[in-house]
């Protein structure tokens, strides 16, 4: 199980600019906490990595960060204002899973811009953005390329205020 010392959660208090906050956020399945009374702050900028056992919260909390795992008690807010009961459509959050789940049938490039066509970004803005993306990870000579081994960046492209990724030694190229 997730949980952070008081003496953090006292700092997470004291300070208010963080893009991401979690106040006394606990998540149950029936008896078993899976995270509890769990608080913690992350500015923008900052860097922050959950690290522990398996099963011990760490995806958990980045779910209910993202909207898909709604906390049993606590607040979630993103950039000040309180998203803890809003779908993750709402929120300005990008999340990588585990499985990249990238389109096999759809270039490097075009699985990349998949979330921005969702978000009804114009194609000239798209392919810029999707060319900054491939330029900023050094693949821009992969950009026609079929997925067999290249992970989806289509999360980090819309710049949204909060990135989160699970796992991230595990099956990366």
């Amino acid at each position: 199980m997730l949980a952070l010392s008081k003496e953090h959660e006292n700092t997470v208090r004291e300070a208010g600019d963080f893009v991401v906050e979690l106040r006394s956020v606990s998540k149950y399945y029936g008896e078993l906490a899976a995270v509890e009374d769990t608080s913690l702050g992350v500015r923008r900028g900052e860097l922050l990595c959950l690290l522990g056992p398996s099963g011990c919260g760490k995806t958990t909390t980045l779910r209910m960060v993202a909207g898909f795992v709604e906390p049993t008690s606590g607040t979630i807010s993103i950039n000040g204002v309180d998203m803890t009961h809003q779908p993750p459509y709402r929120r300005d959050t990008g999340m990588v899973f585990q499985s990249y789940a990238l389109f096999p049938h759809m270039s490097v490039a075009e699985n990349i811009a998949f979330g921005l066509e969702n978000l009804k970004w114009p194609r000239d803005k798209r392919e810029e953005r999707v060319d900054e993306m491939l330029k900023l990870v050094e693949l821009p000579h992969l950009a026609r390329r079929l997925p067999e081994s290249t992970f989806r960046w289509s999360a980090a492209t819309g710049c949204p205020s909060a990135r989160t990724r699970d796992e991230t030694g595990s099956t990366a190229a």
